[in-house]
C-alpha cells in the first residue's frame, strides 16, 4: 500500500470510530462500514475489526504514518470534519487512534519512544494511553 495522506488516515479513523447508521444502509457508508454491519450480524465484529486494523498497520510505512497519527492526536480535527466525529465519538476516536499509534509504533519502538519524548510537555490522553501501553 502506498503511503497515505493525512486526509486518508483521518478518513480511516473516522470509519473506525463511526457507528453503523442508516446512512450505511442507504448506500452512503464506506466499504469498511458495510463490512462492519455484516460482522456485527455474524458476531464477528471484534475479530474482524482487529484483522482489518492489523492488515492496515502492516502495510503502512512506520515513520511517516506515525508522524501523521501523532499530529492527529495532538491536533484533532474540528467539528467540521465528518460532522464532528472526533468530538461526538470521542471515546472511540481516542481508543482507535491510540491503538494505531501503538501497533504501528511497536514496529519501530525506538522511533515511537523518541517521538513520545518530544511530546512530554503536552498533556494528551491519547499519548498518555500509548505511553502506558509501552510499560
Amino acid at each position: 500500500m502506498a503511503r497515505q495522506s493525512k486526509e486518508q488516515i483521518l478518513e480511516f479513523l473516522a470509519d473506525l470510530a463511526s457507528p453503523v447508521s442508516p446512512e450505511v444502509f442507504a448506500g452512503f457508508g464506506s466499504e469498511f462500514l458495510l463490512n462492519k454491519y455484516q460482522w456485527e450480524k455474524q458476531n464477528e465484529l471484534m475479530e474482524k475489526e482487529e484483522e482489518y486494523i492489523t492488515h492496515w498497520v502492516e502495510q503502512q510505512p512506520v515513520i511517516p504514518t506515525l508522524d501523521i497519527l501523532l499530529d492527529i492526536a495532538l491536533h484533532p480535527p474540528g467539528a467540521d470534519f465528518y460532522n464532528g466525529i472526533a468530538q461526538r465519538r470521542q471515546q472511540d476516536w481516542e481508543y482507535f487512534l491510540a491503538k494505531l499509534i501503538y501497533q504501528l509504533g511497536i514496529k519501530d519502538r525506538a522511533a515511537l519512544v523518541s517521538r513520545l519524548e518530544a511530546t512530554e510537555k503536552q498533556e494528551n490522553p491519547i499519548i498518555k494511553t500509548v505511553k502506558e501501553s509501552l510499560i
